[in-house]
């Protein structure tokens, strides 16, 4: 292999290793947010449980106390998912342990030897196996919340135009089950991209690490 090519590998090998750092990360972060998010759920609805039981008997009709939780039910689902979606995101924000990887490839094989005996190889081991096995489940996770949100949103946006252009008013079972429908291939198509290279890093890392350790015991064998 020649140091063209290793250099290629060994950036090639930083770009899968970044991405399983990202899947971590969000792995790591997911049980506080969905911690925190039901904490949020539990206190709105204990909130609405004591307006219920002083205020509602008295004051508020059945009509109004309805009217009052789809509300609150609706704006409960729609922030408390929009909030998991926005930390997910800036969980996926992480800092690249292997940002120097560019000034070292500059000094050639020594620098190319002294990247490989930095690493440690049981950690990326262990973390790559973690990220591979639990990313489909990290995946179904964040795709059900994004086309939760959007069939918030969905059926609303049908139903306006349905009233625009056939003066359509009422909100029907075709304009949910739409707007479930639109909502799915979105949110498919806005992930798609990030779907597409999680899998191809995870499932091509461990031939580009097989090539690099090899080459590190080929070099330290050159070296004595």
């Amino acid at each position: 292999m020649s140091i063209d090519d290793a250099v290629a590998n060994l950036l090639r090998l930083r770009s899968a290793l970044n991405i399983v750092e990202v899947i971590n990360h969000e792995l790591d972060a997911l049980p506080k947010i969905l911690v925190r998010s039901l904490v949020i759920i539990t206190s709105v609805l204990g909130a609405y449980s004591l307006i219920i039981v002083f205020l509602g008997v008295t004051y508020l009709s059945d009509i109004q106390l309805s009217s009052l939780g789809i509300v609150l039910f609706t704006l409960l689902a729609a922030f408390t998912l929009y909030y998991i979606v926005r930390e997910l995101e800036k969980a996926s924000r992480v800092r690249s342990p292997y940002s120097d990887w560019d000034e070292k490839v500059k000094e050639g094989a020594l620098g190319i030897l002294r990247i490989l005996s930095e690493l440690d190889w049981d950690t990326v081991d262990y973390r790559v196996r973690r990220a591979r096995s639990l990313y489909p489940i990290l995946l179904v996770i964040e795709e059900l919340i994004l086309v939760a949100l959007l069939s918030l949103i969905m059926p609303w946006l049908i139903s306006l135009i349905m009233w625009l252009i056939l003066g359509i008013q009422s909100m029907t079972p075709l304009n949910i089950v739409g707007g479930v429908l639109v909502s799915i291939a979105v949110a498919l198509a806005s992930t798609w991209g990030e779907i597409s290279n999680g899998a191809k890093a995870l499932w091509s890392i461990d031939s580009l690490m097989w090539e690099l350790r090899w080459l590190y015991h080929e070099y330290r064998r050159i070296q004595t």
